[in-house]
């Protein structure tokens, strides 16, 4: 039996998922095909190589060349006996009017959703060929009888749309080396601005956020040069004891004494202002602007505001939204926070990702659907505070699962330091544990699979 994996360009979390799949299935039975010449590969996802067995869609030469290469992509559709799409948005959109001329390929698909894939694929009908190509879409949809979600918050939005389909649950796997780094970030100290807010009510709405900043480095900063004095003072008396001969061994340090250090003991540096995150993606259902709107209830505190858009960790790329829209959110940003308001769009590795994590305070998120759902979940892990809009089905899944999370709704009536104050370090919820756990994340897949063979073999 075969199975053909049709991966897009973006690969997104398929990385893993494919390394997880050539230790546990039979390669002779899974196949995949990336919708993207070798040549592109080469160019722009050179990390589709480490897979010689991988396929690609070529672009023929000559002339019909796109309507040579999707009746190639047809041919080989056809050969297959189950076709799993991993992300029906993410995979471009000249092969739907293909599926939908052909309703048998429809039938034996699975339809593995990336979050964004049930809210953004409709193009605005604006044209008789958009008319078209949104009816199109929707009806290939339609036909596909089961469709993968990589969060169980989608279940039921997918239900709402289609309830005929059968929803799995099938997530992709985390790198063991994000979730250990997630961890790290969960148990270091939380950054605390009490001492703000203590101050502010001792000294009224009148206290400037940056001129109490200044203030506290430099008493910081006083304080620090007191202890080096101080330190040397007492160097040089030890020094003046050990020449005479006096108590020599009473200031023999023990082993790792001397390693220690302020930094070491407190590495958290609490004289900043807060770090909020605001949006998972530059996709319109993460709800820029809405946020930005919601975020007016804390005008004129000052906060450093960080907005990904095309920030990827490594090659955990999802989907890009439209230049258009990056522009005005950018825009929308830069005029309501000015200087400290940042665009994150460069590709960061390890290392520097959970840094920018471990600064991070609070999260304020507007997908309804779970996009992006490997950061959103290194997000849960690391411990960060979470506000979501309230008619979010993530939102409302995540307080079934038990997890702490919050509501954008919340805004108006909550005081500053109570949107900052943190949850504290729990444990994280059993329904989610499971998410982070490649075997139970692929024993969901296997189940699929097995579903399959069981079918042909009955026939």
């Amino acid at each position: 039996m075969e199975f053909l994996h049709v991966i897009p360009a973006r690969t997104g979390d398929i990385l893993e998922f494919m390394r997880c799949m050539e230790k546990r299935e039979d390669r002779n039975e899974h196949k995949f095909l990336a919708l993207v010449s070798r040549n592109t590969a080469i160019r722009y996802v050179p990390e589709l190589l480490a897979f010689p067995y991988l396929e690609y869609l070529e672009t023929p030469k000559g002339s019909f060349s796109k309507e040579r290469k999707l009746h190639s992509l047809k041919k080989r559709l056809q050969k297959a006996d189950v076709i799993i799409w991993h992300s029906l948005t993410m995979s471009g959109g000249d092969f739907i009017p293909m599926l939908y001329r052909n309703p048998s390929l429809c039938t034996k698909s699975v339809w593995v959703e990336n979050g964004q894939d049930p809210e953004s694929w409709e193009a605005k009908a604006d044209s008789w060929e958009n008319a078209l190509f949104q009816r199109q879409n929707r009806v290939v949809r339609a036909r596909i009888p089961i469709v993968g979600v990589p969060l169980a918050a989608d279940t039921n939005y997918i239900r709402r749309l289609w309830p005929e389909k059968r929803v799995m649950t099938l997530p992709y796997p985390i790198r063991n080396e994000y979730v250990e780094a997630a961890d790290a970030v969960r148990e270091q100290p939380q950054h605390d601005f009490s001492a703000y807010f203590r101050d502010i009510r001792e000294n009224g709405d009148t206290l400037d956020f940056m001129q109490w900043l200044d203030v506290q480095h430099d008493e910081a900063q006083n304080d620090e040069e007191t202890e080096q004095e101080a330190e040397i003072t007492d160097q040089q008396d030890r020094e003046c004891d050990l020449r005479d001969g006096e108590n020599a061994e009473e200031f023999t340090l023990d082993e790792g004494e001397a390693a220690e250090s302020p930094d070491e003991e407190n590495p958290v540096d609490p004289l900043r202002p807060p770090h909020i995150q605001i949006g998972l993606s530059s996709v319109r259902p993460n709800q820029h602007l809405q946020l930005f709107t919601a975020m007016k209830a804390f005008r004129g505190i000052p906060m450093d505001i960080f907005v990904p858009m095309n920030h990827t960790l490594e090659k955990l790329a999802y989907g890009v939204g439209t230049k258009k829209y990056r522009e005005r959110v950018a825009a929308a940003g830069s005029a309501q926070w000015g200087e400290e308001y940042h665009t994150l769009s460069d590709k960061a590795d390890k290392e520097a990702y959970f840094k920018y994590m471990s600064e991070l305070d609070v999260a304020v998120l507007g997908n309804r659907t779970s996009i992006c759902a490997q950061y959103l979940l290194l997000l849960i892990r690391s411990g960060i505070k979470l506000f979501f809009t309230e008619n979010s089905y993530v939102y409302l899944w995540l307080k079934q699962c038990g997890l702490p999370v919050h509501s954008v709704e919340e805004f108006a009536e909550l005081e500053y330091q109570d949107f900052l104050a943190r949850d504290g370090t729990g444990e994280i919820p059993e329904q989610l544990a499971l998410y982070y756990d490649p075997k139970a994340v692929m024993d969901a897949w296997s189940g699929l699979f097995q579903e399959f063979t069981t079918q042909r073999g009955s026939k």
